[in-house]
């Protein structure tokens, strides 16, 4: 059986026209739809927020920021580590919820080389790449992909398509009309959709 998907410069193209069409709704006030991964992005870049984007942090939030249980108490990474562990490879599993303790966890081999293969600095190209205040690595990605959590950046799609995304948004923010919607409307909202109220003003005692 031969394999299906897509490359990730046609992603990019996408996700852009995607974007640019949303936008147009926002401007001629036809729709206040907005796209996620830019509600995320922007939290990010505008706010200096986080918006507990798991896969974009550093280190990366697997089994530091989450956790998988499956039905039989078996603990992973992440639902993806749990997903691999179901294809017949055990590698992300972290832990038993019936017997192992938190510190066996936190501990575990595999615990440490996700957070190791994904904190920015320890990658060569993400350490000096302009976008590493706002991007993170996915190690259950690439070991799917490339058969290493840490992975090799210069031919990995998630650097490519992640990449791309951080250059659509910086072409919109260059773009009066984009950048007014975004800043002043989506950059105001959470990743999960909910409006942030303005921060108060703290009285002096």
């Amino acid at each position: 059986m031969g394999e299906i998907g897509y490359e990730a410069a046609d992603f990019i193209k996408f996700y852009e026209d995607t974007l640019d069409y949303i936008i147009d709704l926002n401007v001629s006030g036809k729709s206040s739809i907005m796209e996620r991964m830019a509600l995320v992005l922007l939290a990010k870049i505008v706010r200096g927020e986080d918006p507990g984007f798991m896969d974009l942090r550093s280190p990366a939030g697997a089994v530091l920021g989450c956790l998988a249980y499956n039905y039989n108490g078996e603990i992973f990474v992440s639902d993806e580590g749990r997903m691999v562990d179901h294809q017949g490879d055990p590698l992300f599993r972290v832990g038993d919820a019936t017997k192992d303790k938190w510190t066996d966890v936190i501990d575990h081999p595999t615990t440490r080389a996700c957070v190791s293969a994904s904190t920015l600095d320890n990658q060569p190209m993400c350490s000096q790449c302009a976008f590493k205040p706002w991007c993170g690595a996915e190690p259950v990605f690439h070991y799917e992909m490339q058969k290493s959590v840490y992975g090799q950046m210069p031919s990995s799609g998630w650097c490519v398509s992640h990449m791309g995304m951080f250059d659509v948004i910086f072409r919109k923010l260059r773009d009066p009309a984009r950048a007014r919607c975004s800043t002043s409307g989506w950059s105001a909202t959470s990743a999960a959709g909910r409006r942030t109220p303005p921060s108060r003003p703290r009285r002096r005692r």
